[in-house]
C-alpha cells in the first residue's frame, strides 16, 4: 500500500491547462486524489467569482497563487457573523462561520508565485475578475 502521494510538475502543468469556466471550482485530478486519500491540497480555479466571507476555527489555509491574480480581504470583523450551514441546507458546520462582509479588513493582492498563510480564526474573503488558479493547503488545528 502506498503511503505517500507524488504530484509531478507535469501533472500540475496538465491541470493548469484545463479550460476555464466562470465561478469557483476545484480542478481534477487533484480534487479526486484529495477526496480518495485525504490529501489536504487542492487547486482552486476562480473566474469572475466572489468567494464567501468566512473564518474557520479548526484549520488554517496556506495559499499559493499559480496563475492570474486576485484580491484577499483579511482580518477585521465578519458583519452579521453566523455559523455556516452545510450542503444539506439544514445542519450547521462546526467551527465554520460566514458573514455578509468584512469590516475594517486589509486587502492583499496575490500574483503568481505569492504565498498567503491565513491562521485559524482570521476572517477572509477572495475575489477575482479573471482566470485565477491557486493551490490551497488545509492545515488542521492540532488543538481541536
Amino acid at each position: 500500500m502506498q503511503n505517500f502521494i507524488h504530484i509531478s510538475k507535469n501533472l500540475l502543468n496538465e491541470t493548469l491547462k484545463t479550460p476555464a469556466t466562470d465561478g469557483l471550482r476545484l480542478l481534477d485530478p487533484l480534487k479526486s486524489i484529495a477526496l480518495q486519500s485525504g490529501m489536504p491540497m487542492k487547486i482552486l480555479e476562480e473566474v469572475n467569482a466572489y468567494g464567501d466571507f468566512e473564518k474557520h476555527l479548526h484549520e488554517e489555509d496556506l495559499w499559493l497563487c499559480l496563475q492570474g491574480n486576485l484580491i484577499f480581504t483579511l482580518s477585521g470583523k465578519l458583519e452579521n457573523e453566523r455559523q455556516r450551514t452545510g450542503a444539506d441546507g439544514k445542519n450547521l458546520v462546526p467551527n465554520e462561520f460566514t458573514g455578509d462582509r468584512i469590516i475594517d479588513g486589509e486587502e492583499v493582492e496575490l500574483e503568481p508565485g505569492d504565498w498567503l498563510w491565513i491562521p485559524r480564526g482570521v476572517p477572509h474573503h477572495h475575489r477575482s475578475s479573471r482566470v485565477t488558479r491557486l493551490a490551497i493547503i488545509k492545515i488542521p488545528n492540532k488543538n481541536s
